[in-house]
């Protein structure tokens, strides 16, 4: 990622976090050249991995990204 950021290459970060409560999405937090968006897991991956597409799908529909 740092390397990506060297280049002045935007970089967003999808992650997953057990502290938040299931499919609550946090605003990104910047930092340096890269946003960390941080989705809240699921019990079971049966929801996690729609929940988290979705979410990604979100994404490309506002801004379109050259790599995934």
């Amino acid at each position: 990622m740092t390397t990506l950021s060297q280049l002045n290459i935007d970089v967003d970060v999808v992650t997953w976090s057990r502290y938040l409560q299931p499919g609550e999405v946090l605003p990104p937090e910047p930092q340096n050249q890269f946003r960390v968006y941080r989705i809240g897991l699921y019990r079971n991956w049966d929801m996690t991995m729609p929940h988290t597409l979705n979410v990604l799908d979100w994404l490309y529909s506002c801004c379109a990204y050259d790599a995934v």
